[in-house]
This record gives structure tokens, sequence and C-alpha cells, in this order.
């Protein structure tokens, strides 16, 4: 299945939409995620005659409301599998990113990133293990981050603070725990709109007891 998806530049997306129709790929699989991230991203051929999104000769099928459609309704259906299984979260998440991904293209893919990033908060503030709760949380930040989702500033607190919490960095120093530092840096003016009181203790977590490692002469 992965070889497919690759094999022919122009058809990279309609093979991906139908690996994920007919169950062809191991979502959960590091390797699997990293070759659909590359079809998704790969720039390719640029039709410089164009000064549109039709530039992108191997994305034109995103241009194409009726492929939108179809890969977000296979993307839903996935969605409807994973979301009572925990277990699977390397699974929801890849399919989170490919919704992501697509919500740059089209809002119909609005609402499957909202509820991705709200599953991954949900299983977060319900778990017990601090393991789980940093993997759950860094995956929230980078669907709702990625896919562009409006959530309450109790969970952008909530996502951010465990992301930077040091208790929770420990359990968490996959390149998830990065890619979630990136995807705060690119919306970090959102962060600065928080309410006062999130924004502080955000700070103090960050800065602990510095204040009292040093001083500064004015």
């Amino acid at each position: 299945g992965m070889g497919d998806i690759r094999s022919y530049p122009l058809q990279q997306l309609i093979k991906l939409c139908t690996s994920l129709h007919d169950s062809l790929l191991d979502l959960g699989n590091n390797k699997t995620r990293m070759i659909i991230l590359q079809t998704l991203y790969h720039i390719g051929e640029i039709d410089s005659n164009s000064f549109d999104r039709n530039t992108l000769l191997w994305k034109r099928d995103l241009v194409d409301h009726s492929f939108c459609n179809v890969i977000v309704n296979e993307l839903t259906a996935l969605y409807d599998k994973l979301f009572e299984k925990p277990r699977d979260h390397k699974k929801l998440f890849t399919v989170g990113l490919i919704a992501a991904y697509i919500r740059e293209w089209t809002d119909k893919a609005r609402d499957l990133c909202t509820k991705i990033s709200s599953k991954f908060i949900e299983w977060a503030s319900g778990s017990c293990l601090n393991k789980n709760k940093a993997i759950f949380y860094s995956y929230a930040i980078i669907c709702s981050g990625l896919g562009f989702v409006d959530l309450s500033q109790e969970d952008m607190y909530n996502m951010v603070n465990a992301n930077l919490n040091k208790g929770m960095i420990a359990f968490n120093r996959s390149y998830t725990h990065k890619y979630a530092d990136e995807v705060i840096c690119r919306r970090i003016g959102e962060l600065v709109d928080l309410d006062k009181g999130y924004l502080s203790e955000i700070v103090f977590d960050i800065i602990g007891d510095m204040g009292n490692k040093f001083s500064i002469d004015i």
C-alpha cells in the first residue's frame, strides 16, 4: 500500500484515499505516518503559468470539492471506528494529521479536526497516567494547531501547561513533543490572548524558581 501511494505523483492523493478506504495502511506505524506526511506535504511540480492553488500540479485534486468530500468522509469513518479506543491513539493521531492538512484546503474538515482534538483532550483529562496525559495533550496541540481548531481557553491552558510541565516532558521525549512545541510557536498569538490568570500560570511554570537565582542591576 505504501509503495503505491508514492508511485505516480499525480495520483498520490487518490491512492492515499483508496488505501484509507480499503484499510491497506497500518496507521499506527510511525513509518507509515511518515510516508503519508511525505505524500501530503511534497510540493511536487509547479505550473509557472498559474497564479493560484492550481500552481501545485500534484495537489489539484484538493481544489476539487468532490474529492475533498470523499477524503473527509473516509477520515470521518476512521474516526468513528477509533474514537472509543484510546489504545489505538497512534492511529487516531495519523487520521488527525491528515485531516489537519486537508483543513488547509477546505473548511469541510473543520468539524473532524475539532472532534479529534477534543477526543485527545478528553482522553488526557481522563487518564491517571502522566505518560498518557503527556502524549494525548501533545496530539491535541498538534491536531488542533495545524487544523486551526477553536478551543476554549481552559483547554488551551491545559494543553500548553502539560506540554511545558517538566514532569510531563519526562514521559514524552518523542518527536511529538518537539512537534507540539513547534505548533505552539506557530500559534503563539492566541496564547497571548489567554486570560491573564492562565497566561501567568504558564509563564511561572516555565520560569519556575529562576527568579530567585539571578538579579538584574538597573
